[in-house]
């Protein structure tokens, strides 16, 4: 019980607790999408996810982005060929390096205004 807790029980409570509510703010963001879409288009809502960014020179940029279903084949092309320029530069296997670098890249496109 709370009564018994100590200091570091009462600082890991309010840790897990600050956690909990980011991230049940961040599932809340992308329902609401998901809702706005379907309501929007007649065969779904396609692929709903929230991308964030954060790093120690700004702050957290996050956009709650939609993927209609009828952009999903395109949007798979796009990957694919992605992954072949990753594979050309000899970073396939290197995760962290090609999550940098689209990391990066939504940090671009996520300065520039919604359209």
């Amino acid at each position: 019980p709370p009564t018994a807790w100590n200091d570091a029980d009462k600082t890991q409570f309010q840790m897990d607790l600050a956690e909990l509510a980011k991230k049940f703010h961040h599932f809340e963001a992308v329902s609401f999408e998901r809702q706005k879409q379907s309501d929007k288009f007649s065969d779904g809502a396609g692929e709903v996810m929230r991308v964030g960014v954060t790093t120690l020179k700004s702050e957290e940029q996050a956009r709650v982005i939609s993927l209609p279903p009828t952009a999903d084949t395109q949007a798979k092309e796009i990957e694919r060929e992605i992954e072949q320029i990753f594979e050309l530069a000899g970073v396939a296997e290197d995760t962290e390096l090609r999550l940098a670098v689209l990391g990066r890249l939504s940090r671009k496109l996520m300065e520039r205004p919604e359209d």
